[in-house]
């Protein structure tokens, strides 16, 4: 395959491996989870107070993160002691588990593809092109998005509508936000604040690594010519 097509394809892996890095980042967000729920007042809306949501989070978060079993979690609701999470609840959170699961799995993968990239770079003298790619991948960013702040600010439960169709099998996540406290927790106006923390951050990530790649690029190039002078 010549560079030509590999260029491109590089460039998608690169914006993949950023982007779900910020998706990981602030979806495991501890800090930023119990913020949005003092902001939307979470606690009054279902009769769990600030330490009982900062518990549910935790194990939520731990759930995810192979650091808890199950989601079996006895909490007070609106003074009665109850389990959190229903049956329906449960299965859509394995899901959502497995979907993080794979996202780790791609993050790995994708770290080992660049590392073995810029030792075959660095061997060839050709680490400029690391920097194309980089730059590449950066413009497409910038495209995207552009596309998807105006979806945020515009249709946003039609883009996470979307999004849960594309990457769910079944109709778990359509949870009932009368009875179910997981979509209590976290409402549309929860996935729109997170969902545009990693539109940002995705976007400053990228364009710092941009900068690095560039100025590698460029005293790579001054010592390799140094070097043949």
């Amino acid at each position: 395959m010549s560079y030509k097509f590999k260029k491109p394809l590089y460039s998608v892996l690169i914006l993949i491996l950023i982007l779900l890095i910020n998706v990981i980042f602030w979806g495991l967000n501890r800090a930023y989870y119990n913020q949005l729920q003092t902001q939307l007042n979470i606690s009054e809306k279902t009769g769990i107070s600030e330490s009982g949501l900062q518990n549910i989070t935790e194990k939520l978060i731990g759930y995810l993160t192979l650091q808890e079993d199950n989601l079996y979690i006895l909490e007070e609701v609106g003074g009665e002691t109850r389990q959190i999470f229903n049956q329906r609840e449960i299965d859509h959170m394995i899901d959502v588990k497995n979907l993080f699961l794979l996202s780790y799995g791609i993050i790995f993968l994708l770290i080992a593809i660049f590392i073995t990239r810029v030792v075959l770079l660095n061997k060839r003298n050709e680490m400029y092109k690391m920097y194309e790619e980089v730059k590449l991948s950066f413009l497409i960013t910038i495209g995207l998005s552009i596309i998807a702040f105006v979806i945020f600010r515009t249709n946003f439960d039609w883009f996470w509508e979307v999004f849960h169709e594309v990457f769910f099998f079944n109709d778990l996540y359509l949870l009932n936000p009368q009875t179910d406290i997981l979509i209590q927790m976290m409402p549309l106006q929860f996935f729109l604040s997170i969902s545009q923390r990693v539109l940002l951050s995705f976007g400053i990530m990228h364009f710092f690594i941009l900068l690095i790649t560039k100025i590698g690029a460029v005293r790579y190039d001054k010592k390799n010519r140094s070097r043949h002078s």
